[in-house]
C-alpha cells in the first residue's frame, strides 16, 4: 500500500499534463441525440455551449439534419464541419474542428 501511494506521489508531481494549452489539441464527443430537437432554439443553444468551450475539435453524433447542421457551422465564427451521411435511421456523425488546427 505505501509503495501505491509513493508512485501515486511521483507521478503527481513529475508528470503532470497541462491541459488546455496551446501545446494541447482538445478534442470532445457529444451525442446530441436527434439534432435539432428544437430546430433553431437547439441550434442556438449549441453554438452558445461550443461558442464557450475551449476546444479544438467536437465530434458529434445523431445529427438528423443536414440542414440545421450547415447553420450551426455557419453560426459558429472561427469554426468548420463536415457531415457523414449514415445508412442507419439518418443518425449521421460529424466533425466541427477550429480554424486554427
Amino acid at each position: 500500500m505505501n509503495n501505491l501511494l509513493v508512485f501515486l506521489l511521483l507521478g503527481y508531481l513529475f508528470c503532470q499534463v497541462e491541459i488546455d494549452t496551446e501545446y494541447t489539441l482538445n478534442i470532445m464527443t457529444w451525442n446530441l441525440k436527434n439534432f435539432p430537437k428544437v430546430g433553431s432554439t437547439t441550434v442556438d443553444y449549441v453554438d452558445s455551449l461550443i461558442t464557450l468551450s475551449n476546444l479544438d475539435i467536437i465530434a458529434l453524433q445523431e445529427i438528423e439534419s443536414s440542414t440545421y447542421f450547415n447553420d450551426l457551422v455557419n453560426s459558429l465564427d472561427g469554426w468548420n464541419g463536415f457531415l457523414a451521411n449514415s445508412a442507419y435511421y439518418n443518425m449521421n456523425l460529424a466533425y466541427l474542428y477550429t480554424d486554427d488546427i
